[in-house]
């Protein structure tokens, strides 16, 4: 496999241009900024944001407009069911 890491990849990141497959991929240090997170994802990626109160991730997500807006608002709204 051919190694295309970004510095913000903590776990995996790897992808074969043959087979075009993309090894599963964790990313830390990712800010709303970030081109991960301007577009749609199709390839088992996962950025990570970090806060410490859900409030402040709601307003963000509210303000931003992305792809990831749905799935993530959802996520959280099953993780505050959890709680």
């Amino acid at each position: 496999m051919a190694r295309r890491k970004p510095l913000k990849v903590i776990y995996g990141g790897n992808y074969d241009p043959e087979s075009r497959h993309f090894e599963a991929t964790l990313m830390d240090n990712v800010t709303w900024n970030d081109q991960v997170m301007q577009q749609e994802i199709s390839d088992p990626i996962l950025p990570m944001l970090v806060y410490s109160d859900i409030n402040d991730v709601l307003k963000k997500s509210a303000a931003v407009r992305n792809p990831w807006r749905s799935i993530f608002l959802q996520k959280i709204r099953n993780l505050q069911k959890m709680s």
